[in-house]
């Protein structure tokens, strides 16, 4: 009988062994990004295209079912989180496009940021309309899906095709006039460089390279918990004096508020400014500058302000 429940016990692991092989799969993907990093002035703003993303597999937007959050909701505190993360392995985040068995087509993506001083979404859309991704034919690639997100003086966006024939070596972003005419072309040579992401190396969202604030609070959250952050910092930023952020405000409560395109900053170009408000009982306590810069995959900090004071 012994026997018996072992190798019904044996048979059980092997299918669970077999099941969770199959999901930890589903969750591999490989990417090819193409760093973009070129500038164009349109109407006094600035229009920076960052990079071109290509996958073949489609994100399944929606993580959970509703039956998830009810026995989620239903179980002991400190059971939610695992079981939400199990729950999560065990589903498929990717689907694959259709009509591409022999894997010729896939998804690219164009995205880029908007600068300006006084920012209008009804002004922005009619900006992002006038972008055009055209292939090596000279054809308009077909836009099947966008998106934005935008602080005070940015907006970040993209535009995405899902049926881009991947044996195309290059690309030309259009800008067009209010006739529709391409009056400026910009030629990108498809070098991608591919990533590989998994269950525990997740994909960072479509903003997250676009987004400077995802480096600040990456930052506060390091420097919180006491853990390095200097990987952070852009490899001459490493180099200036960090007592500015030796203080004793780090454990009060943090506002950061949106990062703020600037420009020129002593030798840097392309500056970003994010300002630091320390707080305690609802009152500011100090100040701190946090200045950044695109490095093309990221956001980089540069250098940090002393602690300020707010004056009355």
């Amino acid at each position: 009988m012994k026997k018996v429940w072992l190798k019904v016990f044996l048979v059980v692991i092997v299918i669970w062994l077999v099941i969770t092989i199959y999901f930890y799969n589903q969750h591999k993907i490989s990417i090819k990004r193409c760093v973009v990093d070129t500038k164009v002035n349109y109407e006094g703003n600035i229009i920076k295209f960052d990079e071109l993303v290509l996958t073949d597999r489609k994100p399944n937007y929606i993580e959970f079912d509703g039956w998830h959050f009810k026995v989620g909701t239903r179980l002991p505190r400190f059971l939610q989180k695992p079981f939400l993360a199990t729950s999560y392995f065990y589903r498929k985040p990717y689907r694959e496009l259709q009509y591409n068995e022999d894997k010729k087509y896939g998804i690219i993506e164009l995205r880029g940021t908007l600068i300006r001083e006084n920012l209008d979404e009804k002004y922005f859309d009619s900006i992002r309309d006038k972008i055009d991704l055209i292939d090596d034919q000279g054809v308009s690639l077909p836009l099947h899906r966008d998106g934005m997100e935008f602080n005070e003086s940015t907006f970040f966006f993209y535009k995405q095709n899902s049926f881009f024939d991947k044996s195309i070596e290059q690309i030309t972003i259009g800008i067009k006039d209010n006739n529709d005419n391409i009056v400026t072309t910009i030629p990108i040579k498809l070098k991608w460089q591919i990533e590989n992401y998994n269950y525990f190396n997740r994909m960072p969202k479509w903003d997250f390279y676009l987004d400077s604030q995802n480096t600040v609070r990456e930052f506060i959250t390091r420097k919180k918990a006491n853990e390095d952050y200097l990987d952070l910092f852009h490899e001459q930023g490493q180099n200036i004096d960090l007592e500015n952020l030796k203080h004793d405000y780090w454990q009060n409560i943090i506002y950061s508020n949106s990062a703020n395109y600037i420009g020129n900053y002593k030798n840097w170009k392309d500056v970003y400014l994010s300002q630091l408000e320390f707080m305690k009982d609802n009152e500011q306590l100090v100040k701190q500058e946090i200045y950044l810069i695109d490095a093309g995959k990221t956001f980089n900090i540069i250098e940090s302000s002393p602690v300020k004071t707010e004056k009355h």
